[in-house]
């Protein structure tokens, strides 16, 4: 008769060899050594109970096995179906774990790993090659995502009224901006957003907690919030696989800074993250800013990426009690709010054009110096339609402000880009010579 150490020695390897604890007791109650099937049951527990990896080989057993065909590492992708959950593992660590003659070769899939939060998949063959999907759905997402859409996302057709509260609020009661707010979100979790969601108002009305209510749709792991490094710095690896990325209190200074908060909007854009090489990354993010200065940006007047919506200027805590703005982010509601957002229709070609509202024009003007709102909003409209030499108005500017130096052509010209429906700086000639010349067009009012 087997002794308690050996049926233990053997539980453990047939633990290794990934059964369970029914297969397990099973195996062994029809061998003819072991008559006591009480004592059988009771060591089958308490092994399984006490052996430290018991559980995740049981995980693994379950699992699909995704190894990256270009990884550098030697992790290994563990996708359970049943428990709609992913969990990783190093190579080494696995072969530690399970019985080197454990077959699983079934489930192992080499594949090209791609972040795909559009398309619901987690391992698919897809043009022939073997895919892995690193996108990890937010939790009210994960049915549809790892069921490859076959389960769907239930409908909630209005919004839910907390939601309509605090959106309302946030925008002043703006229908425009609230349905904009809206399509933006919509548009976020659908597909992507070309334009920035922009919120530039008082600290406290609410931005903040609209940037985390866009957390919570999206999940942590697709969701980053920023400072100025993302404009200023070399690395940026923190916007890599985003469905969201958040642009809080960052006060854009030249045009440089500009020209890379315009390049994350870019289908493609480039990442480079320390250590690395930098590589092309496809673009799946939506970019959403708030500051609570109104001069935190240069709104020039071709500009074709922050939609400005109107806000509020009073406190949330005024318009919701402190209980329903903790419930703004409660699972529960989230879920409500996802199903309705998920199925609002969304006209993409609008949504490819910025939003202006009467805050736009605010922002604008928020970013000139006194001399520049003077030539703008005094100067510009008595003298339609007149070409002034820059070395002349830098002259009268000198005077009528009470500057040391007027301001030269460089000035001139950025001025021109923010306001180019009232005055543009042109080299014209005159009187057989050419100079450049301050023009006031004709359709300023």
């Amino acid at each position: 008769m087997s002794t308690g150490f050996q049926i233990e020695k053997d539980i453990q390897n047939m633990i290794r060899f990934g059964m369970d604890k029914d297969s397990i007791l099973k195996s062994l109650s029809a061998r003819e050594d072991i008559k006591d099937p009480v004592m059988l049951e009771e060591a089958v527990e308490r092994v399984c109970e006490a052996y430290p990896d018991y559980d995740f080989i049981q995980f693994f057993m379950k699992s699909k096995i995704a190894i990256d065909k270009d990884g550098e590492d030697d992790s290994l992708y563990l996708y359970n179906t049943r428990s709609k959950t992913v969990r990783t593992i190093d190579k080494s660590r696995l072969a530690s774990m399970i019985s080197g003659k454990l077959d699983w070769n079934s489930r192992r899939y080499t594949c090209n790993f791609t972040y795909d939060p559009i398309t619901p998949f987690k391992i698919s063959k897809i043009e022939g090659e073997w895919k892995y999907n690193t996108y990890e759905p937010p939790f009210w997402q994960k049915e549809y995502t790892f069921s490859s859409g076959s389960v769907k996302i239930p409908k909630v057709v209005e919004i839910p009224k907390l939601y309509d509260k605090f959106l309302n609020h946030l925008v002043d009661n703006d229908v425009l901006s609230y349905n904009y707010v809206l399509d933006w979100l919509a548009n976020s979790i659908q597909a992507r957003n070309y334009c920035i969601l922009t919120t530039i108002g008082k600290q406290g009305i609410g931005k903040g907690k609209l940037g985390d209510i866009m957390q919570a749709l999206v999940g942590d792991f697709n969701f980053t919030k920023t400072d100025k490094r993302v404009i200023t710095k070399d690395f940026n690896g923190q916007i890599k696989d985003k469905r969201i990325i958040y642009l809080d209190e960052i006060k854009i200074t030249s045009t440089d800074q500009e020209n890379k908060l315009k390049d994350l909007v870019n289908n493609f854009r480039e990442v480079e993250q320390k250590g690395k090489d930098p590589f092309l990354s496809k673009n799946y993010s939506s970019i959403y800013y708030s500051s609570n200065n109104l001069d935190s940006i240069r709104l020039t007047d071709d500009d074709r990426r922050f939609s400005i919506v109107q806000l509020t200027e009073k406190k949330l805590i005024k318009s919701m009690t402190g209980k329903e703005i903790d419930s703004l982010t409660d699972e529960k509601n989230i879920e409500q709010l996802a199903q309705f957002l998920w199925h609002r229709k969304v006209d993409n070609d609008s949504m490819k054009n910025i939003f202006i509202s009467e805050h736009t024009e605010l922002i604008r003007s928020s970013s000139l110096t006194a001399w520049e709102d003077w030539l703008i909003n005094e100067f510009a409209p008595k003298n339609v339609g007149r070409k002034i030499p820059v070395t002349e108005m830098s002259e009268i500017i000198e005077k009528e402000c009470n500057l040391h130096n007027g301001p030269g052509r460089p000035k001139l010209i950025s001025l021109s880009e923010i306001y180019a429906k009232i005055l543009e700086v042109k080299n014209l000639r005159v009187d057989d010579t050419r100079k450049w010349h301050v023009v006031f067009k004709k359709d300023v009012k």
